[in-house]
Order: structure tokens, then sequence, then C-alpha cells
């Protein structure tokens, strides 16, 4: 059974070796992105959350407040989703689905408007997650880095029902 939990020191080896595995080994980045995948690294980045089955970290995505210096594509009261990753064995299960619904949530929760995220061309399992879940292509914002291109894609968030709604600071109109 599949278990969402927040990134604790129990975590901090697998999480690494994750990372490493998809973004490294699969080719999707030289090994200099190591050291972006150190605990420390990975906890200033944002709220990093894991998927366990079995007692196995089986996926890991990071949700960045626009706020944070690692934020690349929002402003404050947005968000992005950063290093989805799920092992070979546990893709096609909805362990990334999962994921990204968990960041949907949070992110509805803490009142973000907007969740964006970039991702390569060739992730396509990772960018039909995204699309299920309501995510927009945005050419446009589309960008290169380290000599490799990325898609943007943003999704656009309603209030959270468990979220108090807002409250107005103008004054009440006078009664007659």
């Amino acid at each position: 059974m599949l278990r969402l939990a927040d990134f604790s020191l129990s975590h901090e080896t697998a999480v690494t070796e994750l990372l490493t595995q998809t973004y490294v080994g699969e080719g999707y980045s030289s090994p200099q992105i190591v050291s972006a995948f150190t605990p420390s690294a990975l906890r200033n980045r944002g709220e990093v959350i894991v998927a366990e089955s079995d007692g196995r970290v089986v996926g890991v995505v990071i949700l960045v407040d626009g706020a944070n210096p690692a934020a690349k594509l929002s402003a404050e009261g947005e968000s992005e989703i950063h290093l989805l990753a799920v092992e070979k064995s546990s893709r096609g299960g909805g362990t990334g689905t999962a994921l990204v619904a968990e960041t949907i949530r949070r992110a509805q929760d803490r009142g973000d408007r907007r969740l964006h995220l970039y991702t390569q061309p060739s992730m396509s399992a990772a960018k039909a997650v995204y699309e299920r879940a309501g995510f927009l292509r945005e050419a446009r914002r589309d960008f290169e880095m380290a000599g490799k291109p990325f898609e943007v894609y943003s999704l656009s968030l309603a209030p959270s029902v468990n979220r108090p709604a807002p409250t107005s600071s103008l004054p009440e109109a006078p009664t007659k």
C-alpha cells in the first residue's frame, strides 16, 4: 500500500539514491546535479514529500514556494513542483499521480493561486501525469538550462475547502 510522508532522517539515503538514479542514471541530468540531492539542499528547496510502499521509498517530489530562491517560474502566492521521481519498478502504478495530487492539495491549502513545473520533452510519462492532473502547457515560457530544453506547465488552483475564506479588511458599508 502506498503511503505519503514528509521527508525525514530515515528517508535521506533512499531519496538521494532515487533522485540520482532517476535524473543522472537515466540521462536527464549531468552528474554535477548530485549536489542538489543532498538532504540539506532538498530541505532548503521546499516541502519534500516521499511515497513509501512496504517500508521502501518509491517516489519523491518537492513543493517549492514561489518566494523561495529555488523557484524559477513562480511569484509569491504561487508554487512549483520540482524533482518528481518514481522508482522504475513502481512506475505506472499511481505513485507519480499520488505525489502530484498531494502537491496540488498542499498548494491549495496554503492559498496558492497557481502551481507551475518544468520538465524535459523526453519525460513523456511524467508529462502524462501532469496533463491528467489538469496542468496546461505554457510553451511561451519554455527555456533552456545546461544545454537542455525544458517545457513549462501550469495549473490554476481553486481555493481549498480546508482553508478558511479570506476576510475583507474593508469597513462595512453603512446601512440606511
